[in-house]
């Protein structure tokens, strides 16, 4: 599970490194939104106008301790 995690996890980044890359900063959140669709979902529009800059690390190490944590309930 945690070779997974690690694998997945890069993959993704890098995924979304690409997408930066072609639709700008932070495009991947909203690439496929236009305003029009937004407009039904105010509340999601809100929210995206509001993210800041997402740390794969943080992210990668939480999703880690999730995971090993499982492995301790199981034991």
């Amino acid at each position: 599970m945690v070779v997974d995690h690690a694998f997945n996890y890069v993959q993704k980044e890098e995924q979304f490194q690409q997408l930066e890359k072609e639709h700008g900063k932070g495009g991947y959140r909203v690439m496929h939104l236009s305003e029009e669709e937004l407009v039904d979902f105010p509340s999601l529009a809100r929210s995206l106008s509001t993210m800041g800059e997402f740390d794969w690390d943080v992210s990668y190490e939480r999703r880690l301790s999730v995971i090993t944590a499982g492995f301790d309930q199981w034991s």
